[in-house]
């Protein structure tokens, strides 16, 4: 438990300030940028989003492999892997930079979008290499060097970044942030002992590729998954209503974010768990206390979040984007869905459920197009609806994977008991459909007895109510 807590606050204390770092970046970019800019930016940076599909599943079957081989104590493939995983992105990379380079050379004039975007492009280089050393430093628990370089990740944001969008406006943001990895990379480098230097080993790549091409038909579902707002409005809205989009995401995603990056580490130490023992059931009680645990902080920082962002900073700074506040309960409800599904989607990674996961985001995007097209289909769709559309899908994902994983720890009987739970929040939801807009207080109070009456229905199972055990070994590594 120590080392867990050690470990999570040399990770995630640098997430923490990285990401409100970054959300103050973007926080400036929306207030100092025309809607249209900031419009143009949300789908430009869809680029860092997307640019994962271009690994073909390497590095991530690599994430999922490193704990596993760090638990069997062999340090040499954890890095040698990431040196040819490293190479082989950047390769690519670097041709299609080439390749948007050209394209800019022999055109007459290109749009603000294009530009911006193969600016990004330009940064995914650095940001691979950096993110490649982060690997490397985090499997081998070397946090101590992730922090330092993290700590100047968030700094150069403050010092660099901020000053040059205030100066320069979206190029200067762009700019920005290809210069920020290009400066850590460096610094890292300098701090780790072992070099990522090039390696090409066509044998590895082949057997890295057997093993990540099963994950890669996830990220195929699951990259668009993450974004389908953005992708979706990028093609339905103008970029005034991207422009909101945009900004109601960057709402949402700071608590998620922070979330998503101790849940890596928890997932990271049972992943060593899972090598060890084997036993995907008790693996799941142990994911299942992080679920209820992470839950239960959500509706906490989340509910004070949203409050004061609705009732003061949009009213203060962020007055072109007023209109948004009544839907951001929506997107409170939309990021804590998700936040479930990443839990389960980490645990189903570790036993190996690849092809369950791409069918629950296949569901997730199919059924919210499936409503948007209906919603669109006589009139414009409007901004609510179309996240509606995107929470009804995220809750028959979030149901169709809870059942399915407790008929694969063999616990099938309890689905109905589940399902009934996860139908209490219908009542928030049809709150959200009829009113235009809702008090804040009452509704986190609302979701706050839901939450709880569902733990304690949940918590009369026995087998269940293990979960705080089996959450306790991992974190204490008992297993070892």
């Amino acid at each position: 438990m120590n080392n867990f807590i050690k470990h999570v606050s040399q990770w995630s204390i640098p997430t923490f300030f990285d990401t409100l770092s970054k959300s103050l970046v973007m926080a400036l970019a929306a207030y100092l940028l025309s809607k249209e800019d900031f419009g143009v930016l949300t789908i430009a940076m869809l680029v860092f989003t997307y640019h994962p599909i271009l690994q073909l599943g390497i590095t991530d079957g690599l994430i999922i492999k490193l704990p596993g081989w760090y638990a069997e104590e062999r340090l040499d493939e954890i890095y040698n892997s990431l040196r040819i995983s490293l190479t082989y992105i950047s390769i690519i990379v670097l041709f299609l930079i080439l390749i948007g380079y050209f394209f800019v050379l022999i055109e007459k004039s290109v749009s603000d979008l294009y530009i911006i975007a193969l600016i990004y492009t330009a940064a995914v280089l650095p940001y691979q290499a950096f993110n490649h050393y982060i690997l490397y430093n985090r499997f081998v628990y070397r946090f101590d060097i992730t922090l330092k370089a993290r700590t100047l990740n968030f700094l150069l944001r403050l010092f660099l970044q901020l000053p040059l969008l205030w100066f320069f406006g979206l190029y200067g943001l762009a700019v920005g942030e290809f210069f920020i990895y290009f400066i850590t990379l460096f610094y890292i480098d300098h701090l780790t002992k072992n070099r990522l230097s090039p390696q090409i080993d066509l044998k590895k790549i082949r057997s890295y590729l057997a093993f990540g091409i099963p994950i890669f038909t996830v990220s195929l579902t699951a990259i668009p998954a993450a974004s389908l707002e953005r992708a979706l409005a990028a093609y339905i809205f103008d970029l005034n209503l991207i422009a909101e989009i945009g900004f109601m995401v960057l709402v949402g995603s700071i608590l998620f974010i922070i979330s998503g990056q101790v849940l890596s580490l928890f997932a990271q130490y049972a992943r060593e768990y899972f090598t060890k023992l084997k036993d995907p059931v008790s693996a799941f009680l142990g994911f299942l206390g992080f679920l209820h645990l992470t839950s239960f902080i959500y509706l906490t920082l989340g509910s004070i979040f949203f409050w004061l962002t609705c009732s003061y900073i949009i009213p203060l700074f962020f007055n072109e984007y007023i209109s948004v506040i009544g839907l951001l309960p929506l997107i409170y409800l939309l990021f804590l869905g998700r936040t479930i599904v990443s839990i389960y989607i980490s645990w189903m990674l570790i036993i190996g459920e690849r092809s369950k996961i791409a069918y629950s985001h296949l569901l997730f995007c199919f059924s919210t197009c499936l409503l948007i097209f209906f919603f669109n289909l006589y009139n414009e769709i409007a901004l609510r609806e179309f996240l509606q559309s995107l929470l009804i899908g995220i809750n028959l994902q979030i149901a169709a994977i809870t059942s399915y994983s407790l008929i694969r720890v063999g616990l099938s009987k309890y689905i109905p008991m589940v399902l009934l739970i996860l139908s209490f929040y219908i009542l928030p939801l049809q709150t959200l459909f009829i009113l235009d807009r809702v008090d804040w207080i009452v509704f986190s109070l609302l979701n706050f007895s839901l939450f709880f009456i569902g733990f304690l229905i949940s918590m009369k199972v026995s087998f269940i109510a293990n979960q705080a055990t089996y959450f306790k070994h991992i974190l204490n590594k008992n297993y070892l």
